[in-house]
């Protein structure tokens, strides 16, 4: 192939590319130095003690007038220079494969540009030369010769730029310039070196925010993975008690569902109970001679069936004496889902906006990491650096950057909690637990009843009763919470809940609820015996400060709180003591024991209802069951309502028929425990028979025959030696093993010289005893004082005293002493210890004396409680006539007496009765004080150990200074 070009246009084509090669290079090489510099004037900058100490300044004054040192002007410049340069090497980078076929051709022309080289290449060369000069001569003619020139002026110019002009260029891009430094130089940019005076502060507050703010969004899952473990702990807790029921049925059940199986051939291969089939596999059972594969899948079937209608009757129960792993479980599960639930009101919305704020300002200064971050920002990013940093000098206060920590180490940190810790905190915060528990899953434990037996159309509108808790110091179950919207919605109520479901502290919430909505005065009036008991509860469970209008002082504590508010605690008696103003009103009157004031024509019955003429608001209390006596309750009823009692008085001859209590559910409120306490903790209930010794059973002869009803009662507690008292014996013994199983043991005895024998006998176990002569705030501070002592502790009381108005759930053991004459005294006694906030199983002991007439009136009392349990709330078909015939009287029991005689004296012939007058009750009898003079009264000849009060037996309404009208 001939060449197409001359030697000389050839040399002259190469020339001129390399000339352009030249000048690329060049640029290159003066670019890949402006880096160089770059990272030279960074390094100063960064270090430069003197600009940190200018940068503290500015944050610290907010001036920002600030003298800009050499170095940084050096920076923006080589800064502007380096990247304006890099819009010279990114087009050069774009012409690179141009420049590289430039090279091989401008290589593969001079080859063959001289008569010699092209004399000795070979065809192949020659033609390559050819199209090379062809292509190198086009080039020539495009832009690209001009493209460099350009770039060639524009990097020469860049080389003479000015610090001054570079700034003035920089001047509105500093981010930009920021920018291109961290792709330059991400190591130093996000190293940390900002003045010792202000990067402890921010790092601090960044901590703490980052922390929390991490938190926040991570609540929401942690608190749902935290219910899932909830509600997977319940269910496994549900088949360990479902299991336990199948234990309890016996494998004859399944004949029952299913015919034709082979019982026998089950039993003799240890399937004895429903428990054992339902572990068992369907080919576990078909290898059993005799049982065929078809017959173990019916068996398997059958199984499952009765195990599923089991566990639908299952209410769980959690106890603190049966603390199983299953049980364990739903206590730790339930315990972290609480602490995550509750995290977020650790922090309250006011402080969470400043926590917020804070993270806004640290965002801002997030940026601001060196020197560098501050010499390369523009005048008002350094502006807003300035108002970040002054807004977070005053820092946060220690409480709040506390509460941030707790917080999100409670949702971001997995805490594992011992058992026993975990245990420990439900038996001090059961109610918080149960209430947790039925919210995540309803009907757990049974009391599933979300009207909690109203009628559908009032329960609906109690349902939207606003209560404002706010000053509530305590949380209530859910059935006290709509007791309160109760009280709330209807006005003037009688709140007849049982003993041991808290009316108290429902009234306590319905006074704060309605100081929340504007109300300022309340009045309790209440018996003396649980005046203390109504203070402290006011004190310890709601921010109201109580006012006791009692004793000496009574009416200056009166006018002041008819002048400031607040809540005044009263009794009876005090109430018609004091002088009423003028113009006397006040928010809500509370009448405790309210069946102390159904007498209407007793004077404390009449002064009460006179209180309630100045306030339109009433809420009677009392834990008596009043369907006993339609006319008791009726003439309560009368006062709060009068219409309701019209209807319910119609209709008064089934007054314990379902009819009858819808008529008066508007204004009577009767709940019992088992219908809403259903987590309670078994209660047994264990009669202690004790055989008594010769001459314990010599001296309950002669006192028999004497007649002596109080010694009769007291056998056994009258031996001089108490090594030969079976019951004292009995009593060491409960009080031993409560003590090894970490229990507290309450002792009730009628009389006061028993209690002096328990004392005697138990020695420093024992607190003070709680009887008649104790004042009622005395007695509140023994059972203080009973709540801190270890295991194995005794506190004795008169059971008259001791079995109203006080609570003590510290204690899960109760020794009865002698039989009780009525259930009503001794469930009162029980009811101190099983009442809500109860975690033990609680274990009653009843002391009794064989072949005595213990066992006689045991058998009385036994068919008295049915009779009580079957009339209180439920039966219709036993009158109040055949219920009062039941109480053992003066004449019962002098007829128990004579037949115990005519026994004795069967077996022995010789010996004659004494015939004696019935022994009277001495007039130096202890008293147990006025306080006590309302509760249930017995009283007998012979029983020098009575209190005073109930040697007068009444109607149960008088008071020492008060009788009827």
């Amino acid at each position: 192939m001939g060449r197409v070009f001359d030697y000389e246009s050839a040399k002259r084509l190469c020339a001129s590319h390399k000339q352009l090669l030249d000048t690329i290079q060049r640029m290159s090489a003066s670019r890949a130095r402006d880096a160089d510099r770059v990272r030279e004037a960074a390094k100063e900058v960064f270090g430069s003690r003197v600009i940190a100490s200018r940068i503290a300044a500015a944050l610290q004054s907010g001036d920002l007038n600030e003298t800009m040192q050499p170095g940084e002007k050096a920076l923006i410049r080589e800064l502007y220079v380096c990247e304006k340069g890099e819009n010279v090497l990114s087009v050069l980078e774009k012409k690179e494969q141009l420049r590289q076929e430039i090279v091989r051709d401008v290589n593969t022309l001079n080859s063959a540009s001289s008569f010699l080289k092209r004399l000795f290449a070979g065809k192949q060369t020659k033609e390559a030369a050819n199209v090379a000069y062809q292509r190198l001569s086009q080039l020539m003619q495009s832009e690209y010769p001009s493209l460099v020139r350009s770039l060639e002026e524009k990097s020469k110019a860049l080389d003479s730029v000015s610090v001054n002009d570079a700034y003035s260029a920089v001047s509105g891009h500093e981010q930009s310039c920021m920018q291109f430094l961290r792709r330059c130089m991400p190591d130093l940019v996000k190293q940390a070196n900002l003045p010792p005076e202000i990067e402890p502060k921010i790092q601090q507050i960044r901590d703490v925010v980052s922390r929390y703010q991490k938190a926040q969004k991570n609540q929401p899952g942690r608190e749902q993975k935290a219910r899932e473990a909830v509600d997977q702990a319940i269910s496994l807790l549900i088949e360990e008690q479902t299991l336990q029921e199948l234990r309890k049925q016996d494998i004859v059940v399944l004949s029952q569902r299913r015919s034709g199986i082979r019982l026998k051939a089950l039993r003799d291969n240890g399937y004895q109970n429903m428990a054992d089939l339902y572990a068992a596999s369907p080919d576990q059972l078909a290898s059993v001679y005799g049982i065929s594969q078809d017959a173990a899948q019916v068996i398997r079937d059958a199984t499952d069936e009765i195990a599923r209608e089991v566990e639908r009757t299952i209410k769980l129960k959690i106890s603190s004496d049966d603390q199983t792993p299953a049980a364990t479980a739903v206590l730790k599960a339930a315990c972290q889902y609480d602490r995550i639930h509750k995290a977020g009101s650790i922090i309250p919305p006011e402080s969470g906006e400043r926590l917020d704020e804070a993270g806004r300002h640290t965002s801002c200064l997030s940026s601001l990491n060196n020197n560098l971050c501050w010499v390369l920002a523009n005048p008002d990013q350094k502006q807003r650096y300035v108002k970040a940093f002054q807004a977070l000098c005053p820092g946060l206060d220690q409480a709040l950057i506390e509460a941030a920590q707790t917080y999100s180490r409670d949702i971001l940190e997995d805490v594992t909690v011992p058992d026993s810790l975990v245990w420990s905190d439900f038996s001090s915060r059961s109610v918080e637990y149960f209430n947790l528990l039925e919210e995540l899953c309803p009907g757990v434990f049974g009391n599933d009843d979300l009207l909690y037996g109203l009628p559908e159309e009032l329960a609906r509108e109690i349902q939207d009763q606003e209560y404002f808790p706010q000053g509530l110091k305590v949380t209530l179950r859910k059935y006290q919470e709509w007791g309160v919207r109760y009280i709330l919605h209807q006005g003037r109520v009688l709140l007849g809940d049982e003993m041991g479901l808290g009316k108290t502290v429902q009234a306590i919430a319905v006074m704060v609820s309605l100081r929340n909505t504007g109300a300022g005065k309340f009045l309790v009036v209440c018996p003396a015996s649980v005046l203390p008991n109504w203070c402290k509860e006011i004190d310890r469970k709601s921010d109201f400060r109580s006012i006791k209008v009692h004793g000496y002082g009574r009416q200056a504590a009166f006018d002041s709180w008819n002048r400031d508010g607040g809540v005044a605690v009263t009794t009876y008696e005090t109430l018609g003591t004091l002088r009423i103003p003028e113009d006397f009103s006040y928010d809500l009157l509370v009448v405790d024991e309210a069946h102390f004031i159904k007498n209407v024509n007793a004077q404390r019955s009449q002064c009460v209802r006179m209180y309630g003429n100045y306030t339109r608001r009433l809420l009677y209390m009392t834990g008596t069951a009043l369907e006993n006596k339609v006319e008791e309750m009726l003439s309560l009823l009368q006062v709060l309502n009068r219409r309701v009692t019209a209807q319910a008085r119609r209709i008064a001859f089934m007054s314990t028929a379902p009819e009858f209590r819808q008529v008066v559910a508007p204004v009577y409120y009767r709940r019992k425990r088992e219908d809403v306490l259903t987590e309670l903790p078994a209660i047994t209930y264990s009669k202690e028979w004790c055989d008594l010794m010769p001459e314990e059973y010599a001296a309950y002869e002669q006192a028999v025959l004497e007649r002596n009803q109080t010694m009769i009662r007291r056998v056994s507690w009258v031996m001089k030696d108490p090594g030969r008292s079976a019951k004292i014996r009995r009593l060491k013994e409960i009080v031993e093993d409560a003590e090894s199983d970490g229990r507290k043991v309450l002792v009730f005895s009628f009389y006061l010289d028993t209690i002096r024998c328990v004392i005697d006998i138990l020695g420093s176990r024992c607190t003070q005893p709680i009887n008649g002569s104790v004042p009622v705030q005395r007695r509140q501070e023994i059972i203080d004082e009973f709540e801190k002592m270890p295991a194995g502790s005794v506190l004795p009381a008169q059971i008259q005293a001791g079995g109203t108005g006080l609570n003590i759930q510290s204690a899960s053991v109760v020794i009865i002493c002698e039989p009780q004459l009525k259930p009503s005294i001794e469930n009162q006694a029980i009811s101190r210890v099983y009442r809500m906030g109860q975690t033990r199983k609680v274990l009653v002991y009843r002391l009794l004396a064989s072949n005595t007439l213990d066992e006689r009136i045991d058998d009385i009392l036994t068919e008295k409680q049915m009779i009580f349990d079957a009339f209180a709330d439920i039966s219709d078909a036993v009158t109040v006539k055949e219920k009062e015939d039941y109480q053992i009287d003066d004449t019962t029991f002098g007829r128990l007496v004579q037949e115990e005689i005519e026994r004795i004296s069967a077996g022995r012939d010789s010996v004659t009765p004494k015939q004696t007058q019935p022994e009277q009750v001495p007039d130096d009898a202890e008293a147990i004080g006025e306080q006590d003079a309302v509760c249930d009264d017995v009283s007998f000849a012979g029983q020098e150990n009575l209190p005073a009060a109930a040697e007068n037996p009444g109607t149960g309404d008088e008071y020492p200074d008060e009788r009827e009208a």
